[in-house]
């Protein structure tokens, strides 16, 4: 969960000296770069930049632990820049850094600015995994770029992705080492498991058991592995886990009961997207026009996200069950 005693809001060149004390409370950072008072007031223009351009502040207690700013471009024909992303070093890897960036990618949206670039050059070895876990893909050795900045903030629907298998693979191997012989076997399903099939960029699997109950006897073992358990009345018969903690996912967990009517399902509906190319097209229109609608900004949109998919879900599982 976010940190709800730092609060956030639009900075202006008022804040260009607590900003620069943020970036001092930690060494390795270097000096405060000058040219954030320039480019906060107009007066300096990265390549390509064009107005407007937006900063904000995460505040404790009335100081500034972290910032965030960005502009739009026309650089590697996207439509924004995030230029500069700061968070002091005793409040990293609390999610601050990533509610920053939805703050960005908000405002991003409002300008109807959606292909986001940004520049991780090696003074900085930790931007590249962090963007990349949020959706960022390389288009060269010092840029990143997001195809659509939705995916940081809700529920981005991209086109297919051909390594989505081989992500799988490599998840359903890390799921194998630490859960041994609990796992009795290990399925990819959802979108990403449909060939050509676009998707929000989250590998689905669904992991088939002996019993779901006890959890704890997964639990554990799945925390250890970057997943967190959320509680439900479906962990009777399909407890859901995601990793990482902080939303967007990379990827999510069921636990199903081997050979029972869950695992049947959801197989079922998958199996038949694979096979109907058109029906897979309809459920992609259905997605969109509720992403769309949701936004997908917080855990309810998210919910209400997948409760209304259920129906149509439920009716092509229907017929695949009723032809097994």
């Amino acid at each position: 969960m976010t940190d709800t005693s730092v609060s956030y809001r639009a900075a202006s060149s008022a804040d260009v000296e607590a900003m620069s004390a943020c970036r001092l409370m930690d060494p390795s950072a270097g000096p405060g770069d000058p040219r954030i008072a320039a480019y906060l007031d107009g007066a300096h223009h990265p390549h390509q930049a064009l107005a407007p351009r937006v900063a904000y502040v995460a505040e404790r207690d009335r100081v500034v632990i972290g910032f965030i700013a960005g502009h739009l471009t026309r650089r590697f024909d996207c439509d924004g820049e995030v230029q500069y992303l700061h968070v002091a070093l005793p409040h990293r890897r609390s999610g601050l850094a990533t509610e920053l960036l939805r703050q960005l990618a908000a405002w991003f949206m409002e300008q109807g600015a959606f292909r986001i670039c940004v520049d991780v050059n090696d003074e900085s070895p930790p931007a590249r995994p962090f963007y990349s876990r949020l959706g960022a893909r390389a288009i060269n050795d010092h840029w990143l770029v997001w195809p659509d900045i939705r995916t940081v903030t809700g529920l981005a629907i991209v086109p297919y992705d051909p390594g989505w298998p081989a992500a799988f693979q490599a998840e359903a191997d890390r799921l194998r080492h630490a859960l041994g012989g609990l796992a009795l076997r290990i399925d990819h399903h959802g979108s990403t498991a449909v060939p050509g099939l676009a998707a929000k960029p989250i590998i689905d699997i669904q992991v088939s058991v002996a019993n779901v109950q006890p959890l704890a006897a997964y639990a554990g073992r799945l925390e250890g592995a970057g997943y967190v358990h959320v509680p439900s009345a479906d962990d009777a018969f399909c407890p859901f886990f995601h990793r990482p903690r902080l939303w967007p996912h990379t990827h999510h967990v069921h636990l199903v009961e081997w050979g029972g009517a869950e695992e049947r399902r959801t197989l079922a509906f998958r199996d038949y997207l694979r096979e109907h190319p058109e029906t897979a097209r309809e459920y992609e229109q259905l997605k969109r026009a509720l992403a769309t609608q949701l936004g997908g900004a917080d855990d309810a949109a998210r919910e209400a996200y997948a409760r209304q998919k259920s129906p149509f879900v439920e009716r092509i599982a229907g017929l695949m069950l009723k032809h097994d």
